[in-house]
């Protein structure tokens, strides 16, 4: 009788205890409608073992990410293929190209500058030219006369689907002027389409040498421990300072969308046509305040204020007391 009485007494504890809100964070995630997210595959690592998981052990939504090229994404989701919660592009300045105005339907109408980044040259410590590129590293040998030695695989990820390819373009672009060599973008590149030059993720090749240098991102090159050689300002597009010279670098893809070039910053939004809005915002509240910041921050990306761009009138109204001035590139 005793035991069958202390059965009685504690689940009408559990009852209580459900009834007053303390769900365990297990149901609370349950609970809450899921917040889909779409992101550059540069931020793969971070969400999938950092923000995704935290964000849902702070606030109960369960969190679905998908990460792809930032500009393949925008299309996708310019053309009805893909519909999300959350947009997390590698160039903020995708929204406006591709999601934004009427042309777009005003599928994005405002975004947050969420984190800085900038452009390296990653190099196989195994390949045939590794003696070359220590050399850069060493003040020896200029990294773009590396870059063409007779022989030498070099690797750049898509510029017409993917921002880390035209601002692998950009890089060679901008070099050309700030050193003076007219030629030099073509010399190194053979075109900003060079299919022979493409590729998705080269890290694997780095490793084994079959593959000798990538132009790709900083944290890209961190996140698969490759070596990686530091670029000027002037050409790794990392300072804002350096805007009006970035801008003279341009790169317009098949389908007419032309990028400039900018201080790299990665952008999020939350498009007009998002089921779970309030998720949304939640998740976007949390990536660009502390939390999410030092998550970023322990990867490699370098830290923003929370800039907005576009109409700062649309941005939800439990975001905007985050903002801390205009994105202007």
């Amino acid at each position: 009788m005793r035991s069958a009485i202390r059965v009685i007494v504690l689940a009408l504890c559990g009852l209580l205890a459900v009834g007053g809100g303390a769900l365990p964070m297990q149901a609370q995630a349950q609970a809450q409608p899921e917040v889909v997210a779409h992101h550059a595959g540069s931020l793969n690592g971070v969400m999938n073992n950092d923000i995704g998981p935290g964000f849902t052990a702070a606030t109960g939504f369960p969190f679905k990410n998908t990460g792809g090229p930032s500009v393949g994404l925008a299309n996708q989701i310019k053309s009805g293929q893909i519909q999300t919660d959350v947009f997390m592009s590698a160039d903020a300045e995708v929204n406006d190209q591709v999601l934004m105005g009427p042309p777009n339907g005003d599928l994005v109408r405002w975004y947050f500058i969420m984190c800085r980044q900038k452009m390296v040259v990653a190099y196989s410590p195994q390949g045939r030219f590794a003696a070359d590129f220590e050399a850069v590293r060493a003040g020896q040998k200029p990294w773009y006369e590396a870059l063409q030695q007779p022989g030498l695989v070099l690797k750049r990820s898509d510029p017409r689907i993917d921002p880390g390819g035209y601002r692998g373009v950009f890089t060679l672009a901008l070099a050309e002027s700030y050193y003076g060599i007219p030629g030099l973008k073509n010399a190194v590149l053979a075109g900003d389409d060079n299919e022979e030059q493409i590729a998705t993720g080269a890290y694997a090749g780095l490793k084994d040498g079959s593959i000798d240098a990538y132009i790709t991102y900083l944290t890209n090159a961190v996140e698969n421990d490759v070596p990686y050689l530091e670029l000027p300002k002037e050409v790794d597009q990392s300072d804002p300072a350096l805007a009006r010279f970035y801008s003279t670098a341009a790169y317009t893809n098949p389908q007419g969308q032309t990028f400039r070039g900018t201080p790299l910053v990665y952008g999020v939004t939350i498009p007009t046509n998002a089921r779970n809005p309030e998720g949304a915002a939640a998740f976007v509240r949390y990536l660009v305040t502390e939390a999410g910041q030092q998550a970023l921050a322990k990867r490699g990306f370098a830290p923003s204020e929370t800039l907005v761009g576009g109409d700062e009138a649309a941005v939800p109204e439990s975001l905007r007391g985050l903002v801390r001035g205009r994105y202007a590139p």
